[in-house]
């Protein structure tokens, strides 16, 4: 009797996920950008400003085996948090940071009066979540990397950060996009 019950239990699981375009999946995965700051270029710079540039093809490091049968992609969270920071003459030192692709005018985060510490993970964009941080129009611009990545397109990402102050350590700031990709198969 058991046997019967999982082996209807899983005809049942495989006819669910087929449709007329055949078996579909969805593969989600955590695909991370990692920003290094530099305290040796934040402190050097008069106004305490550091910016950055890097390049991530998401459907080649994370997607690979998937892409060439996804028929959509999805951001479906954003989160960040620092990491490796050492404070060691216990200032206080805020931040300003903005994260953006392309343009400048392509903004996916802007973040003001960060305290400079290491954090757990910060959620700053959730589908669905009435506390997710960003505007429709960051919302819109993180929604346009779905179609990057499913036109295996190379993304740049540009960072920037203004501290108040110098700043006592390198630390690390970690992006991470919860990316969902649909796929068909026959």
């Amino acid at each position: 009797m058991r046997k019967t019950l999982l082996l209807l239990s899983i005809v049942s699981l495989a006819l669910f996920g087929c449709g007329e375009a055949g078996v579909e999946l969805d593969v989600t995965k955590g695909s991370t950008v990692t920003i290094q700051i530099s305290r040796n270029l934040v402190n050097s710079d008069v106004d305490n400003f550091f910016s950055t540039t890097q390049t991530v093809n998401f459907a080649d490091d994370d997607f690979e085996e998937y892409i060439g049968d996804a028929e959509s992609v999805i951001i479906d969270k954003l989160t960040y948090q620092f990491k490796d920071y050492n404070n060691i003459s216990g200032d206080l030192v805020l931040m300003d940071i903005t994260l953006g692709t392309g343009s400048p005018n392509n903004s996916i985060l802007d973040v003001f009066g960060l305290v400079v510490e290491n954090t757990g993970t910060v959620l700053a964009y959730e589908t669905g979540n009435p506390e997710s941080a960003l505007s429709a129009a960051q919302i819109a611009n993180l929604e346009s990397l779905g179609n990057q990545i499913l036109a295996r397109q190379n993304i740049t990402f540009n960072a920037s950060a203004d501290f108040t102050d110098d700043i006592d350590s390198d630390f690390v700031i970690e992006f991470t996009f919860d990316v969902t990709l649909r796929v068909t198969g026959e």
